[in-house]
């Protein structure tokens, strides 16, 4: 027998826009020692970054991130292809966007150590390197949309904020904001489902209560404004 060769790759040397959730096939001219073939001798890695710890990590608790090489786990499975052995990498996570990944088969000479062989021991004659290319996500972002009042969750107390009451003239004026977690639709605030309602403290009797309140509400994005005006005088 001869040595065993690389015939094809999928995704073919240099592809690019190469999708995030594809797999890895190589395609080899002859029947392999698939025992040979794992994560030492089928290495599939991308430029990242990993910690280096250093003696002043255990003064200052600071790692530190070094550029080098991310290196992706997977499985193997094997197929018979013609006589010939065909290899499919199935990545444990999918491909990030717009990253290079180089993948090397090992074989003679390799500084790994393990090499890929055939049946008959003999070794892939050199190792055997391409690269590909991922593409973007090429998301479309969603327009923003007000939605109705009704709609949004429920307001927690400190997604209220009542504005110091301030006399004007003889009268008294405020007001109320409330900000939702998302932007309200403006034809959805109805004043006539809008309550407001002031309570003597401890029902002290000689605390006035003004009665009705005279208010007006307004919409800016996620906040809802409401403005008192036109309470009774103050005596």
């Amino acid at each position: 027998m001869s040595a065993p060769l690389v015939v094809s790759t999928n995704p073919a040397p240099d592809a690019t826009d190469v999708l995030l959730g594809a797999l890895i096939e190589v395609l080899f001219d002859q029947a392999l020692d698939t025992d040979t073939l794992d994560a030492s001798t089928f290495v599939v890695s991308t430029p990242g970054t990993h910690t280096e710890y250093t003696p002043e990590f255990l003064l200052t608790s600071s790692a530190k991130e070094v550029a080098g090489r991310e290196y992706v786990d997977g499985t193997f499975v094997f197929a018979s292809v013609s006589g010939c052995t065909k290899v499919t990498f199935t990545p444990d996570k999918a491909f990030q966007p717009n990253q290079t990944y180089t993948v090397i088969l090992a074989g003679s000479g390799s500084i790994a150590g393990n090499v890929i062989q055939n049946g008959a021991s003999e070794s892939l004659a050199t190792s055997y390197q391409f690269s590909f290319s991922t593409g973007g996500l090429n998301l479309v972002t969603a327009p923003p949309r007000s939605i109705p009042i009704e709609e949004i969750p429920q307001l927690l107390p400190g997604d209220i904020e009542v504005s110091p009451v301030v006399l004007v003239g003889n009268d008294l004026a405020g007001a109320i904001s409330l900000t939702f977690p998302a932007d309200i639709d403006p034809s959805s605030v109805d004043l006539d489902k809008i309550g407001v309602l002031v309570e003597a403290i401890l029902n002290d009797q000689d605390v006035v209560v003004p009665s009705p309140l005279s208010y007006t509400a307004a919409v800016s994005g996620n906040k809802l404004t409401i403005t008192i005006s036109g309470w009774p005088p103050v005596s």
